[in-house]
């Protein structure tokens, strides 16, 4: 006789579930442009944010020599040191040398324009290398990022300016003229001879620059609003889903592995460095260090926020309705109120501080917890160090509230 088929019914969806994972998946898949949004903003469009990035590479040997590189390219396409060796020459023979005088004065001008140009070059990497150039290159920095903000906001002078031609480029003059300065006052008497220079250098093309504009509206944008939507999906999304604790565990795992794909894709980026390098017109040496500096502070946000994930994930799970957890709570009370008792027993009790603590012990938990939302808030910078020192802290915290406080008889 066959047995009647059971028919198993399975739990209904109703609309909050429907609701609920769209708004989890799309904050999750959010989550690293939540985090980048903000740091893109504050590096491209903060000037102080900028120059604290990169004014450190003034004291980075591939940075100053990139510097200096482009320093002497930039007086030689105006200076002709083999004119300035040929005219020095022609000179003294003007003066009626004779004509063996005058051969080999004119043996010497490749070797003079030779020395002409090593002396220009030595004079600028001391400069480079010297004490007084981080003051210059951050001055430097801040003028130029404020203009470069400027013009794609429509404001349009100084060290950086829109070229007839529309392109975005970067005015060299004020820089070169510093160097020149300088050189002079080192008593690097070539300096004498450079004439004004006033060269530029394209920072993007013409058509590149309404995309650059659409880009800073973006993140001026997204740099505010986006992390407050990404929390915002979170909190409704976590508050419509039936079983709370197994929705903020999947999201903090969703959220984790979203983190750890971003720590990948940075260490990857050095495989295509070389053509980045090379498009820019950079050496690889000096685009990688643009790019580690630059991203620096996104690396430790990233670290930060798969740290404050993981966290979230283990902390939901030991103090959610799941068996195992649940347990182990069991056992941790039962061993804290045997402790307890052995105290009193033995003339060690909290008296009444304990009964009032136990009487408000969830505002003593939340009062915990709201200080560790603070701190991590308003932490600036925000470290891994700082996250795993709040969230001892709190632990430790947490753990005097449940010792020291002093259940009445009969709970």
């Amino acid at each position: 006789m066959a047995l009647p088929e059971v028919q198993r019914t399975e739990p209904r969806r109703g609309w909050r579930t429907w609701v609920s994972a769209p708004l989890l998946v799309l904050a999750v898949v959010l989550s690293p442009l939540a985090v980048a949004a903000p740091w893109a903003h504050a590096t491209i469009t903060d000037t102080d944010t900028f120059v604290a990035t990169f004014a450190p590479l003034a004291h980075e040997e591939p940075m100053t020599d990139f510097i200096v590189d482009r320093s002497m390219q930039a007086i030689e396409s105006r200076v002709d040191f083999d004119d300035l060796a040929a005219s020095a020459v022609n000179g003294l023979t003007s003066l009626g040398t004779g004509d063996r005088t005058t051969q080999l004065l004119e043996l010497t001008v490749a070797p003079l324009a030779s020395t002409l140009r090593n002396s220009v070059r030595d004079g600028i990497d001391s400069f480079v290398t010297s004490d007084q150039f981080p003051a210059v290159w951050e001055q430097v920095l801040r003028q130029s990022h404020a203009q470069v903000v400027g013009v794609l906001s429509g404001r349009n002078a100084g060290v950086v300016t829109a070229s007839s031609a529309g392109d975005l480029t970067l005015n060299f003059g004020p820089i070169i003229d510093a160097v020149r300065t300088r050189l002079a006052a080192q008593g690097v008497a070539v300096a004498t001879l450079l004439p004004a220079i006033n060269p530029t250098v394209v920072i993007a093309q013409s058509d590149a620059i309404p995309a650059a504009q659409v880009l800073l509206n973006l993140l001026t944008l997204a740099g505010y609003w986006l992390p407050l939507v990404v929390v915002g999906l979170l909190i409704v999304g976590i508050l419509l889903a039936h079983g709370r604790a197994k929705a903020t565990i999947r999201v903090a795992i969703g959220v984790l592995a979203a983190m750890a794909i971003c720590a990948v894709l940075f260490d990857g980026a050095g495989i295509a460095m070389p053509s980045i390098a090379a498009s820019a017109g950079l050496p690889v040496s000096v685009a990688t260090l643009l790019f580690d500096d630059a991203t620096a502070e996104l690396r430790r946000l990233v670290a930060v926020i798969a740290l404050l994930a993981g966290l979230t994930a283990v902390m939901t799970w030991i103090l959610g309705p799941f068996t195992m957890p649940r347990k182990l709570r069991d056992t941790v009370a039962t061993s804290l109120q045997r402790a307890r008792s052995r105290a009193e027993k033995a003339g060690v009790t909290t008296g009444r501080f304990g009964e009032q603590l136990y009487r408000f012990r969830y505002a003593a938990f939340a009062a915990i917890g709201a200080g560790c939302v603070l701190t991590l808030a308003f932490a600036r910078p925000l470290s891994v160090s700082t996250v795993v020192w709040t969230v001892v802290v709190s632990t430790v915290l947490a753990l005097l509230v449940l010792v020291t406080q002093r259940p009445q008889s009969g709970r």
